[in-house]
């Protein structure tokens, strides 16, 4: 271009996304799951309590300062893989232990009032979704989603979505292909309630979660048919 020789390279930052030449983001994950284990161990060198006047600050810090790289911009990278999804996870056991030593991960989780993370990561996706569908954000929602139109099916009184068709691995995992199976399995209350607020949504979403049975050694994604 220009006279200029375009280097060819594997993968590139673009807006704090690492994307690769194989559409994979097991890079970015590893980036980031590196910078929230320095975060985390710079606060285990600097934080030096472990009482229960101290949850709240902790919760805090570590919101901000180690779940925030985990979070950012999951609606485009979040896995669907076994490895990738406990790789993730392992950080935030690794947090809560911290401060909750003598507990087991469910009921640490549980007084910190946090959600499992692959399970967080659902919540952004719905949250995003939520906001599209209320016009939050100015996209041609109706290109990528379809709710049922068939008024003699029991889906359409139900407010699902159709359920996408997908010949390949990597289009599994997207966004767009992971939305019509949350959105269908969220209880029918919140789908057919047009008028919510994006906190009253979340937060009937963070209660709907809580009831999930989780485990740890073995997380996997809701979503999956």
């Amino acid at each position: 271009m220009n006279n200029t020789t375009i280097k060819r390279v594997l993968n590139q930052n673009d807006l704090g996304i690492i994307i690769t030449t194989d559409a994979h983001f097991k890079e970015h994950i590893y980036s980031q799951v590196n910078k929230a284990n320095k975060m985390l161990g710079f606060m285990k060198r600097t934080l030096n309590t472990r009482s229960d006047q101290f949850l709240t600050t902790f919760r805090s810090l570590y919101l901000a300062y180690v779940r925030s790289h985990l979070d950012y911009a999951s609606e485009i990278w979040s896995p669907k893989a076994v490895t990738l999804i406990k790789m993730i996870e392992n950080v935030q056991r690794r947090a809560t232990r911290l401060i909750l030593p003598g507990l087991n991960y469910n009921e640490r989780l549980n007084k910190l009032n946090l959600l499992p993370l692959v399970y967080q990561r659902e919540m952004k996706d719905l949250t995003t979704f939520y906001k599209l569908k209320s016009g939050y954000y100015n996209v041609p929602v109706d290109q990528y989603f379809k709710f049922c139109s068939d008024k003699r099916l029991r889906s359409y009184s139900n407010n699902k979505l159709k359920i996408n068709t997908v010949k390949t691995e990597l289009f599994k995992a997207t966004f767009f292909n992971r939305i019509p199976y949350l959105w269908n399995n969220l209880p029918l209350n919140i789908r057919n309630n047009n008028n919510l607020g994006i906190a009253i949504f979340k937060k009937q979403c963070t209660e709907f979660y809580k009831t999930k049975k989780f485990g740890p050694d073995n997380p996997k994604v809701t979503w999956l048919p």
